[in-house]
């Protein structure tokens, strides 16, 4: 069984087949997780058991493939008997299919082993993708664009004008369900970050926050009973938006830290007069959006502000917090340090 690389295999039948090298799971998995945001459906064989069975299911899903992408490293060549051998085998021996290289490492002759050298020498002559040392979003394009699929990037321009151009027409409710359509069907991950790009990035003229009405301060005597009372107790901004019949309170706060009473901020989300889900570990947290998805019933809330374990990288980054099924038995997770493309 494959080592998970931080996604789970996708259920479209559209999809990519990735084979890659156990032991480069970080580096493979961080660039198969971009490709699946960028809706390049990905599966690989985690889940399924080594044994009789396995070569006959690995065989049956290239088959039926769109395309198997294979990321190549000097750890391959180094394993005796490599499962990445036998997935290109099966792929090109028998089924014919198309196969993209990615080439991870640079490699030397020194590196190819004596009896590798035939397959290497029939890995050149296959389309062969160069990532090395390539930024991940770089090398993301590449590998889409290899496989006539349009950029992240490209695809993020092109909503952006169209969700502008119907919002600046007066066409404002088109503009909601064109975008509402669009997240519709990605997974959570790359709503998330669609919703950071799309929504919360600053479309001009956007007015995705009109379903919620601004606080400017908490008077309800009862909601900051539920809030607590511990110091320092301070509101830095706050929304309160209505889904169906239940009203939400989203905050942005401040907490201490006990036993060294640091200040950090906080995210809550309360519906009604409980709470149902609070994310700390924020450095300045501020500006803080809504958007509901409809069609998929997620609230998605947005707040700039940086991790406290994670260093910053040059850009601008936000955290998506996501209500799933919020009037009913709401799920909520955190997606950190989401990068705004420009």
């Amino acid at each position: 069984m494959s080592n998970y690389l931080g996604l789970q295999p996708t259920q479209r039948p559209d999809y990519y087949f990735i084979s890659y090298n156990s032991e480069d799971r970080d580096r493979v998995g961080s660039v198969a997780k971009q490709l699946s945001y960028a809706n390049m459906p990905i599966w690989y064989d985690y889940g399924l058991e080594y044994g009789e069975k396995w070569e006959s299911q690995i065989a049956d899903k290239i088959k039926n493939a769109q395309a198997v992408i294979l990321f190549f490293t000097k750890g391959i060549l180094k394993k005796e008997n490599s499962y990445v051998r036998k997935e290109y085998e099966i792929a090109t021996k028998y089924l014919n299919k198309k196969v993209y290289i990615v080439m991870v490492d640079k490699m030397e002759r020194s590196d190819i082993p004596d009896d590798k050298l035939l397959w290497w020498v029939d890995i050149q002559e296959r389309q062969i993708v160069d990532i090395i040392d390539m930024s991940i979003e770089k090398a993301v394009d590449k590998i889409l664009e290899a496989a006539g699929i349009s950029s992240h990037t490209a695809k993020m321009n092109m909503l952006i004008e169209k969700y502008r151009n119907l919002y600046d027409n007066g066409e404002k409710e088109e503009a909601e369900r064109f975008l509402c359509e669009y997240l519709h069907g990605q997974n959570l991950a790359g709503k998330a970050q669609l919703v950071a790009n799309l929504v919360c990035g600053g479309v001009a003229g956007s007015v995705i926050e009109s379903s919620a009405v601004q606080m400017t301060e908490i008077k309800d005597l009862l909601l900051k009973e539920k809030l607590g009372t511990y110091p320092p107790y301070e509101i830095e901004d706050s929304f309160r938006i209505t889904v169906k019949e239940d009203d939400f309170t989203i905050l942005i706060r401040e907490v201490s830290v006990p036993p060294s009473g640091a200040t950090i901020n906080a995210v809550q989300v309360l519906r009604g007069y409980d709470n149902i889900y609070i994310a700390t570990n924020l450095r300045d947290a501020a500006n803080l959006k809504t958007y509901y998805d409809s069609y998929d019933d997620v609230i998605f809330i947005s707040v700039e502000g940086q991790g406290i374990s994670e260093e910053r990288v040059a850009g601008t980054y936000i955290n998506i917090i996501t209500v799933e099924n919020p009037n009913g038995d709401a799920v909520c997770n955190t997606f950190r340090d989401v990068r705004l493309k420009k």
